[in-house]
């Protein structure tokens, strides 16, 4: 995970993919966990590397909701504008 690469697992339901800079998606997911968005579990990976697996908890999941709102509500005036044009 330090070494800059990370494993995402996404679920079939929110069909999320998160892009982030290499060191940025530590940062963002101990963040997102101080908050309670997401909780982390360590495990090991089938090459057998120490590693934290994070799930999104429903706090995360509503929050998300939020964002995704957001996210369509400034896609939609944005290409509002943009047809204007």
């Amino acid at each position: 995970m330090f070494a800059g690469s990370a494993t995402i697992g996404a679920s079939a339901r929110t069909h999320v993919a998160v892009v982030a800079a290499n060191g940025h998606l530590h940062v963002m997911l101990a963040r997102d966990q101080v908050v309670g968005w997401v909780k982390a579990t360590p495990t090991v990976s089938e090459t057998g590397r120490q590693v934290r697996e994070y799930r999104i908890t429903p706090s995360g999941s509503k929050q998300l909701d939020a964002e995704r709102q957001n996210f369509h509500r400034l896609s939609r005036a944005i290409t509002t504008v943009l047809d204007t044009a």
